[in-house]
């Protein structure tokens, strides 16, 4: 709640280029590009002045170890944008629009951060895969055995030219399919 309270944001705004699968991961192609812009907002009176934008691209996955590799040499490499933060009154300040190839296939996060000297105002990131969009398959669902015992007749399923038949168990009262 802290962080999304934040009163300066730094925002990424997605363009196009990607699909979104199963609801909500974003998926790009290998060889497109990441289409990005990067925007600031200022909710402080209190804050002003010069501000710096760094963004980069971390490879996901590994153990915890890797992870922290991964952001570190990413942070290092970042890179950096000099902005003036808009004053409270103001509106968002659109800082730039970025195209980020994207040549190599796996998990990714594109990640953005707002500093005001050293002191780091937001961090705002996406998470995305770069590759094959997957094919969705639903896992078929299962009947919990103890509720097929109570109606399912055991050994009762037979093959006919049409199709199968079964019968089923009614305690209350005969039923015809």
């Amino acid at each position: 709640l802290a962080e999304v309270s934040r009163p300066a944001h730094v925002c990424i705004d997605l363009s196009e280029g990607f699909t979104v699968e199963h609801g909500f991961h974003l998926v790009f192609a290998e060889g497109s590009k990441l289409k990005a812009g990067l925007w600031i907002v200022n909710d402080d009176y209190r804050l002003s002045g010069d501000v710096e934008v760094r963004w980069w691209i971390e490879r996901r996955g590994g153990g915890r170890l890797a992870r922290r590799l991964h952001r570190a040499l990413g942070w290092m490499s970042s890179q950096r944008i000099p902005a003036r933060l808009p004053n409270a009154d103001e509106r968002a300040l659109s800082l730039r629009s970025l195209e980020i190839p994207l040549n190599k296939p796996g998990e990714f996060t594109f990640r953005v951060q707002l500093w005001r000297r050293s002191q780091r105002l937001d961090e705002n990131f996406v998470d995305f895969r770069v590759g094959e969009a997957r094919a969705h398959h639903k896992a078929p669902r299962r009947v919990p055995g103890l509720l097929v015992n109570k109606v399912y007749q055991v050994g009762s399923l037979r093959r006919t030219e049409d199709g199968f038949m079964f019968t089923l168990k009614n305690p209350a009262m005969p039923v015809f399919l």
